[in-house]
């Protein structure tokens, strides 16, 4: 079974993708982050990588993720790619991902892709408040990702709001489950009782 947790930015997308997890028994589960699956641009000059919209489908190798959960599905194990944000490249080394029962795959965008979409069986959606995401963002890309204020704003304005309004805001009314709060007990309740009818 493959779960997919879909939400904008900063919106409890990976929180909630590890609980799910931790409930589940990560004998069970095993998760797959949209982000390790950005495009490799080592060959672009930095200030070619920093002109790109990471926010766009396109900056995301769907082919690649649904080839590895594909082969999870098929019970083979996958080499997952690292990303490194601060330069936009991916690493030399992978993380090899053995199949597990239950695949939770989180992202903004990984209700964009058809492919991807239809090989998800439970579609989950976190309809978070825009501007505690924005609060949130800002937090994590200085604390974690090294970027000045001025630069998170600018991304934010520019690519980060007006992609979640394009791609990811719409794909919420095909979803099985939204939730507005971050009230994580609850969401695995309601997850957990979905899982389980659906087996």
């Amino acid at each position: 079974m493959i779960i997919g947790i879909c939400g904008g930015t900063c919106s409890g997308k990976t929180t909630l993708a590890n609980e799910l997890r931790d409930w589940l028994g990560e004998d069970k589960a095993v998760i797959i982050d949209q982000d390790s699956y950005y495009k490799d641009r080592s060959s672009m000059s930095k200030a070619e990588r920093a002109e790109i919209n990471y926010d766009h489908p396109d900056a995301i190798e769907f082919d690649l993720l649904v080839k590895h959960l594909e082969l999870l599905k098929n019970n083979q194990s996958i080499n997952k790619p690292k990303y490194n944000f601060k330069t936009h490249t991916r690493l030399f080394e992978t993380e090899e991902i053995k199949p597990k029962k239950i695949i939770i795959v989180e992202g903004i965008l990984i209700f964009s892709n058809k492919i991807l979409k239809s090989l998800i069986d439970i579609k989950i959606a976190l309809d978070i408040d825009a501007e505690l995401r924005l609060v949130r963002r800002i937090k994590r890309d200085i604390l974690e990702r090294g970027r000045a204020m001025e630069d998170i704003l600018e991304q934010y304005m520019n690519t980060v709001k007006p992609m979640f309004d394009e791609y990811v805001y719409p794909s919420f009314n095909q979803v099985d489950l939204m939730f507005k709060n971050n009230e994580i007990d609850s969401q695995i309740l309601e997850i957990g009782k979905l899982v389980i009818s659906d087996k």
